[in-house]
C-alpha cells in the first residue's frame, strides 16, 4: 500500500519443466518464468478501479516441424480491467480481459510448421462476502 487508497501487488511464476508420455511418445517440457502485475486504486469509499497485465508463456518445446511433432506454442501476454463497488460486507466487480499471443503449431502428421494467433477477450461479473 503506497498511500491507503492505492495497493500495488505484484506474483513471479516458476512452472517446473514436467515430462508427460503422451499416446506412448515421451514428451518434455520446458520450464517457464510467468508473472503479473495489479494495482487497485480506490477513488471512494464504495468504489476502486483494478488494473493488472500477465503473462502465460507455452511451456512446450520449439516447433521444428519433425514428423510426429504434434503441439503448439505461443506465448500469452494481456492486461485486465475492472471497476469494483464496495458495500457493506460485499463487493461486486465488472471487467474485461484481454490477451494475445503469436506462435507457432504442428497440429498435423505431416512435418509442416503453421502460423498461430491467439486472441481472447473476455468480459467478467464477480462478487465477493467478507467474513
Amino acid at each position: 500500500f503506497p498511500s491507503p487508497s492505492l495497493l500495488i501487488t505484484a506474483d513471479v511464476i516458476y512452472h517446473t519443466p514436467p515430462d508427460y508420455v503422451i499416446f506412448g511418445t515421451k514428451r518434455s517440457f520446458d520450464a517457464v518464468v510467468d508473472g503479473a502485475l495489479g494495482t487497485e486504486y480506490r477513488f471512494s469509499k464504495n468504489f476502486a478501479l483494478r488494473a493488472g497485465i500477465f503473462s502465460n508463456r507455452s511451456n512446450t518445446p520449439e516447433i521444428k516441424g519433425t514428423k510426429g511433432e504434434n503441439g503448439e506454442k505461443v506465448d500469452v501476454y494481456g492486461g485486465s480491467l475492472a471497476l469494483c463497488f464496495f458495500t457493506g460486507k460485499t463487493s461486486v466487480s465488472l471487467g474485461g480481459s484481454y490477451s494475445l499471443g503469436d506462435g507457432k503449431a504442428n497440429i498435423t502428421a505431416d512435418p509442416v510448421i503453421l502460423d498461430m494467433t491467439y486472441r481472447n477477450w473476455t468480459l467478467f461479473i464477480s462478487s465477493t462476502y467478507f467474513f
